[in-house]
């Protein structure tokens, strides 16, 4: 009789992740290899907006978008985030797996995943539990998996 697939539950931000098998037997959260991460602790950015242009000859002006650094460190982290969950994927820790982010994560989520691990999730959550200890995960956890 083939087994179900095990279902991992990674829950992540910019700055910190989770991941976990789900024991309903047990009603346990058992931690993946390699959570939780913890990413670097964003620093106090102060740097100029965009380029300006502004002509002396009455043309309209512009503003080039200043680089978002915040937004590019919170990104790399969720990059390394898929990226571990990816090699646990590949050794076949889980089979199915269910994101929990918040919805700025989750967009960068999207983006990065790799294609094999963006296949195999079976939900996705637009809330951050990222910071919470397993005990108060657990409830939301079970709600996840029974739909």
């Amino acid at each position: 009789m083939p087994m179900k697939p095990k279902t991992a539950f990674a829950t992540f931000d910019g700055a910190a992740a989770q991941a976990f098998l789900y024991e309903r037997a047990d009603k346990r959260l058992r931690p993946l290899p390699g959570f939780p991460m913890s990413g670097p602790k964003k620093p106090e950015f102060s740097y100029p907006p965009g380029r300006m242009f502004s002509p002396s000859d009455g043309r309209r002006s512009s503003a080039e978008p200043p680089s978002d650094h915040e937004k590019l460190i919170e990104r790399d982290f969720v990059a390394e985030v898929a990226r571990r969950l990816d090699g646990l994927r590949e050794k076949k820790a889980f089979g199915k797996l269910i994101v929990a982010a918040g919805p700025r994560a989750l967009g960068f989520w999207r983006d990065v995943a790799p294609t094999a691990l963006a296949a195999i999730v079976d939900k996705e959550l637009a809330s951050d539990f990222a910071t919470m200890d397993s005990n108060a995960l657990l409830p939301h956890v079970e709600k996840a998996f029974l739909g």
